[in-house]
């Protein structure tokens, strides 16, 4: 019963994180639809009243442009930052727990066919996020995973590793280093070089169907919030998605 309980309440959270995916790529859509026009028509309205010869009508026509449109402005704020909000969560946890109930919830919904083979640390790995939200993206990664590569059993581990916060170009050489907890979930043997997720967004849409822009998307944006990474490895025979979050202090929340 505590299992069936426990399926049920994260069945509901990938319900929710879809929800949340569709209005996180919905509202900046809207926005920008909304703010184009907008520009013009606030450029049009202050070219006119500086014109000249405009009668108290008009001007008063144009105040209530004015009006209006800081309304919209201020609405468009609002909704920016209500969307900013629902992605965002402060809680410290251990990566692993995620990794380990997602693992499970593939068994035990897939059965055999979705089992995941774990490689997990031995040392806690502290990280931004809620587990149930982090347990869901890792499932909407995986699925990914599975769709490129369905003939392979998909494998997950987490670990602490040193990287550069800026891997590439002229800067790498002197950028700091982080310490970061990352989950690669690859199928088969990929044998590229890591690749950021928005570099490769573009081909990799190709390549997925349905409702997968849309998830990805709303992974991309949670994994933002928390300052982590998202990076692709494809080439050769497999192909690996890698998940990475910033480690913080378990007792300060701070990295």
């Amino acid at each position: 019963m505590d299992r069936d309980r426990v399926i049920e309440r994260l069945l509901r959270r990938i319900d929710e994180l879809e929800q949340t995916a569709a209005l996180g790529l919905l509202v900046p859509a809207l926005i920008h639809e909304v703010n184009n026009p907008l520009s013009v028509i606030l450029i049009g309205a202050d070219t006119l009243r500086h014109a000249g010869g405009s009668s108290p009508a008009v001007l008063a026509h144009l105040d209530v442009v004015n009006q209006q449109s800081d309304r919209i402005i201020h609405t468009s704020r609002r909704m920016q930052e209500l969307t900013r909000r629902n992605l965002a969560n402060d809680r410290v946890s251990d990566l692993r727990e995620p990794l380990r109930a997602f693992a499970e919830l593939e068994s035990v919904l897939g059965g055999e066919e979705a089992r995941i083979e774990l490689q997990l640390s031995d040392a806690p790995l502290p990280v931004r996020g809620d587990p149930g939200l982090l347990a869901l993206i890792l499932r909407l990664l995986a699925r990914q995973v599975r769709a490129r590569h369905a003939a392979r059993p998909v494998e997950a581990s987490a670990r602490s590793e040193e990287i550069k916060l800026i891997q590439s170009g002229p800067a790498a050489e002197r950028s700091p280093v982080r310490s970061y907890g990352v989950v690669r979930l690859r199928a088969g043997e990929p044998d590229g070089v890591p690749e950021p997720f928005l570099k490769q967004m573009p081909d990799f849409f190709e390549a997925t169907r349905g409702d997968a822009e849309v998830e990805l998307m709303a992974c991309w944006e949670v994994v933002r919030k928390s300052s982590g990474r998202l990076q692709l490895v494809e080439g050769g025979a497999g192909f690996e998605i890698q998940l990475l979050l910033p480690l913080v202090d378990p007792e300060r929340g701070r990295g």
